[in-house]
């Protein structure tokens, strides 16, 4: 008490400051209240009620008629809406504003939480994501210890169960989207630990599997998590009766493909159970666009093999609005997408893609991004005021100018299990347009090769890992690669290493091809992803038709007539898309348990809250 007297003092110091400082002295706060209760003096009670009372109001209005009006706010997700929530419950009774409090945090999660739609993924990215473990755990559990009702039969938490597995495999780097995605390497004791109490919670073989292949490799690795401030269950493993589910499955029994639609985001795998061989590729177009913590990255896609990035977003995460972010790591010229007259897109909700297609099937998946209206001049009252703050400019350039998108629909389509992804690009401007397609390496340079009908980009990572993209196109095509960033990054906030050391921030290599100026036109690209153990595939092209081991790809590559088919006579496996035809449709048959299957694929809106 002594202590925590003199932290409760540091209130009134100049130096102190954010709603995560108030949050930590009104958690420390209903710790000893509850805990010492019974053991307090009187000035010691009236120090922390008093404590309890001021803060309490001052959050509890600060979330009234906002919280539950705004997409994400960030930081009352992340810890303080769960402290105000426990600090209610501890004083239910004693102050008699905690029965209001109590009966808004419940309420609120019942109609807002636990995720921003029903499909379990995070728009905001793996490393955001992490933060929310804590109030992800502790709050339905808490609920459900005092209503009797089990709030982990939310679907949303069965779902997330595969975008806690599918966006960060065992020993794999995550995704890689969202503010600080670089640093996501290996799944955390912290993620693992959250897979963990999911298991148990939902009963779910997958979750159990995933846990279980990580500890029987890592049996330390819960450890690590000890004490982290967002992510520590401890507890929850010392407490819970639950155990977890019995060795039923294993995560190569899982679908090579999944896909969130109504979050934007999708990754396809060809060996998701045996990390050190999968292939994987990485996708993102979402209807929260690239607010917040995440990125402006529309259509973008990252490649990975044994667990490591080889095409992958560019830039550093120096800070939230400084020169470096802005330009070179939140923007679009950091990422696997295209450039419109070298024009990136919104930064705001108002620059989103989403997902109006897609289709999970076990020798092929699919999977459209719509980035049609991702953009232009940048319109977000919020961002123009942090534009103002922090010096940002949104001019043309640096990048922003009038929108001259109006079609830009990439398809991407995973052929089986052998780490070839087709992707075709639909491209339509408001006037000619020079299409810039972008590729990205963080760890070697990228070997460019133009032979007479396509462009050959290869990179590599430290795993022996390759993905070689073979870049089509009905349009002549100038390639540039530099190490250089747009902004450069700096290191400003002297953030140091594990030994102290002041991190360098290195130069990444940016590959883009442009065209000549056309209003329409459309790019197929055929990457080929693996290890050592085998050759890059031998890719033929005949005029309009590409093979590619037992894999058929057709395409107008001369007139530019749009459309394109993906068939496997072996497999009896078929794909087409053509917008003259089936009104648009694209159209699947799969021959899957001796059994074929059809289906015709139309857009389908996502379901969102706000």
């Amino acid at each position: 008490m002594k202590r925590l007297t003199e932290v409760l003092s540091w209130r009134d110091s100049k130096y102190f400051a954010g709603d995560f400082n108030l949050s930590t002295l009104l958690s420390m706060s209903t710790s000893a209240y509850d805990a010492f209760h019974d053991i307090l003096t009187p000035e010691e009670r009236n120090l922390l009620l008093g404590t309890l009372k001021d803060l309490g109001k001052l959050f509890f209005h600060e979330y009234v008629n906002h919280l539950e009006n705004r997409i994400a706010d960030n930081h009352v997700w992340q810890m303080t809406y769960r402290i105000l929530a426990m600090s209610a419950f501890a004083t239910l009774g004693e102050l008699p504003e905690a029965e209001v409090w109590a009966d808004y945090c419940y309420n609120l999660w019942v109609a807002r939480f636990p995720g921003l739609n029903k499909d379990g993924a995070w728009h905001n990215g793996d490393s955001y994501f992490q933060v929310n473990y804590r109030t992800l755990i502790e709050v339905p559990a808490f609920y459900s210890r005092v209503s009797g009702f089990h709030f982990f039969d939310d679907p949303w938490y069965k779902r997330n169960i595969h975008y806690v597995i599918y966006h960060q495999p065992p020993f794999s780097k995550s995704a890689g989207h969202g503010n600080s995605h670089e640093t996501r390497k290996t799944p955390t004791g912290a993620r693992v630990g959250y897979a963990d109490a999911l298991a148990r919670e939902c009963n779910d073989p997958w979750a159990a599997a995933y846990v279980r292949y990580i500890l029987q490799r890592d049996p330390q690795i819960l450890n690590s998590a000890f004490e982290a401030k967002p992510a520590d269950l401890t507890w929850y493993r010392c407490t819970t009766r639950k155990q977890l589910p019995e060795a039923t499955r294993t995560l190569n029994e899982l679908p090579g493909g999944k896909v969130f639609p109504w979050t934007g985001v999708a990754t396809l795998h060809t060996h998701l159970g045996d990390p050190q061989r999968n292939a994987m590729l990485s996708f993102r177009s979402s209807p929260y666009g690239s607010t917040s913590h995440a990125l402006s990255n529309q259509n973008a896609f990252n490649t990975f093999y044994g667990g490591q990035e080889i095409f992958y977003g560019s830039g550093h995460r120096t800070g939230f609005t400084d020169n470096h972010s802005m330009y070179s790591y939140r923007n679009t010229r950091a990422h696997n997408t295209l450039l419109a007259d070298g024009k990136v897109q919104k930064i705001g909700t108002e620059g989103y893609g989403w997902i109006p297609r897609h289709y999970e099937g076990e020798t092929i998946s699919y999977l459209v991004g719509d980035a049609s209206n991702a953009y232009g001049e940048v319109t977000s009252p919020l961002w123009l005021h942090r534009a103002r703050l922090s010096g940002t400019q949104f001019t043309p350039e640096n990048g922003w100018d009038k929108n001259k998108v109006s079609r830009f629909r990439r398809h991407v389509v995973r052929l089986g299990n052998t780490g070839l992804f087709v992707i075709y690009d639909e491209l339509e401007g408001l006037s000619p347009v020079r299409w810039g397609y972008q590729l990205h390496t963080t760890l070697h340079p990228m070997e460019v090769d133009q032979q007479p009908d396509r462009i050959c980009v290869t990179g590599r990572n430290n795993r022996n890992g390759v993905s070689v993209a073979h870049i089509f196109s009905p349009v002549a095509m100038h390639t540039e690669q530099t190490d250089t960033f747009f902004s450069p990054p700096d290191n400003w906030k002297n953030v140091t290493d594990n030994t102290g050391r002041t991190v360098r921030y290195p130069n990444h290599w940016h590959f883009t091809a442009t065209t000549q100026p056309v209003q329409s036109s459309h790019f197929l690209t055929i990457i080929d992803t693996h290890g050592t153990d085998r050759e890059d595939a031998v890719i033929r092209r005949e005029n309009n038709r590409i093979y590619v081991e037992d894999w058929l790809i057709e395409c107008d590559l001369t007139t530019g007539t749009p459309g394109f088919r993906v068939s496997n006579e072996p497999k009896k496996t078929d794909l087409e898309y053509d917008p003259e035809k089936n009104e648009g449709r694209t159209c699947i048959t799969e021959s899957s348990n001796g059994e074929v299957q059809y289906v015709e694929l139309e857009d389908v809106f996502p379901e969102l809250v706000i």
